[in-house]
This record gives structure tokens, sequence and C-alpha cells, in this order.
């Protein structure tokens, strides 16, 4: 019985990592850093000018526990020849050595972002208020900075790693008394959308534009062949959770970044 039990909770682990494996890939491809170090199951991804750390950090990208050690020193060499801060993103493809090894460094983790999964249904409608861009589009890129309050070096990198994931990409736009208020993109690939950039401009919260921007992306990536969408939130953020709950999104798992 124990046995039977053990193999169950195995193949359960297993499964679920290659769930993780998956969003991950998927991920990276819809938000692509422009330079990225092969290090055994680990990546290196490396994007001058950016502040977002998913493309500026050491990450596994398969379940490569045993090979931390020597993907951080080599991660370590490489920042430091670039003068650049070096960052681990652990999350489960980490293992819990990995986990075990930066706090026996001292180091402190920070900014937890739950990874979340939700089922779509094709039919559903797009809401009123929300346009919808294939591709690529310069001009949404830069009203979405605008609202995320990107400076101009922040935006220039945003506009080209969108223009290289414009393969699937939705782009959309909910307007607020005719006004561009609120802004959000899906990368389509397979059956699977990923959700990004979900931003309101301040001046416009709190109204549920939020809310009708993921709606519609999640209409928009059923319309085009997807079953699954995932996004990304951090666990601090309470304003959202709720609202992604109510969207029918669920926690897949946690990762977190650790100044290395």
């Amino acid at each position: 019985m124990s046995e039977t039990l053990s193999s169950a909770r195995a193949a359960e682990a297993a499964a679920d990592l290659r769930l993780v494996e998956e969003l991950e890939r998927h991920s990276a491809a819809s938000w692509p850093a422009p330079e990225v170090t092969a290090i055994g199951g680990w990546e290196l991804r490396h994007t001058p000018g950016s502040r977002s750390r998913r493309v500026n950090c050491l990450t596994p990208v398969t379940f490569a526990p045993d090979g931390f050690d020597a993907a951080l020193e080599a991660a370590r060499r490489i920042c430091a020849e670039r003068g650049a801060p070096c960052t681990v993103r652990l999350q489960p493809l980490a293992g819990e050595k990995s986990r075990e090894r930066v706090a026996r460094l001292g180091l402190a983790p920070g900014d937890a972002t739950s990874v979340q999964l939700a089922p779509l249904a094709a039919g559903g409608a797009v809401p009123d208020g929300v346009s919808l861009v294939d591709g690529f589009d310069a001009a949404w890129v830069e009203a979405m900075g605008l609202a995320h309050e990107d400076d101009a070096t922040e935006l220039a990198v945003v506009a080209l790693l969108l223009e290289r994931a414009a393969a699937g990409q939705v782009l959309a736009t909910a307007f607020d008394g005719g006004r561009p208020a609120a802004f959000g993109r899906a990368v389509v690939r397979g059956d699977l959308a990923g959700i990004f950039h979900v931003v309101t401009d301040a001046a416009h919260r709190r109204r549920g534009l939020g809310r009708r921007t993921v709606a519609a992306l999640m209409a928009a990536a059923a319309a085009r062949g997807a079953r699954r969408a995932y996004l990304q939130v951090t666990v601090a953020n309470a304003e959202a959770r709720p609202l992604y709950a109510w969207l029918g999104f669920r926690e897949v798992y946690v990762y977190d970044y650790w100044a290395a």
C-alpha cells in the first residue's frame, strides 16, 4: 500500500514539474531576454537597460537541482565581468537543495510571485470598451509604458522584446471615457496562452478596467485556439489576486528572487 502511494506521489510530482517546465518555457519565449547563457539546466538571462528581473537573472529551465552550485559560480563570474548584479530566480525546477544552498549563503528571498493557471472556454465575448490588436504595435507599447511609468530606456527595451515576441501576440486596450486607460497582452502558442503587462493608469483605477482587460485577453486567446491561460502576480498584490481568482485562476507554483 505504501509503495503504491509513494509511486502515485512521485508521478504527481513529475506531472507538476512538467507543467512548471511548460509554463517556464512559454514565459521565456513570450518575454525573451536578448542575451541568454545556457549553464547546464539553468539559464543566465541578461537584458541591458531593463529593470525586469525575469530577463535579468539565473533561473532553471529544467529540473536540475544538482547543477546549482556550478551554475551560480558561472553566473557570478559572468555578472561581475558585465558589471551587473547577479540575481537568482528560484522556482520548483530548482529543487529544495538550491533553496537550502542560497539560504546557507546568507541570502534572503524577495518579491514572491504566484504563477496561476485558468481554463479557457470557447465562445467567450470580448467586453465592450476593449480593443484588440494582433502582433506588434508601437503606439500600444508607448501608451502601456506611460501607464506603467517606464522611462525612455525601459520603454525602448520593452518595445524590442515585444517585437521579438510578436508571433501569436494580442494587445488589449481598455478605454475609460474614450481614453486608453488599461492595458494587457497575451501570447498564444498552441493551446496555452500567457497573459502579461496588465496595468491600469493611476487616474483610472478601481473601475474594473483591469478585470475587463484580462477577460478580453482570455476571450481572444480562446478564439485563437488556447484552452489554458496563465499569468503571474506578486503574492503581496492583495488587490489583483482576488480579481484573478474571480476569473478562474488558481496557483500552480511560486517563485522568488535572491540577490547573489
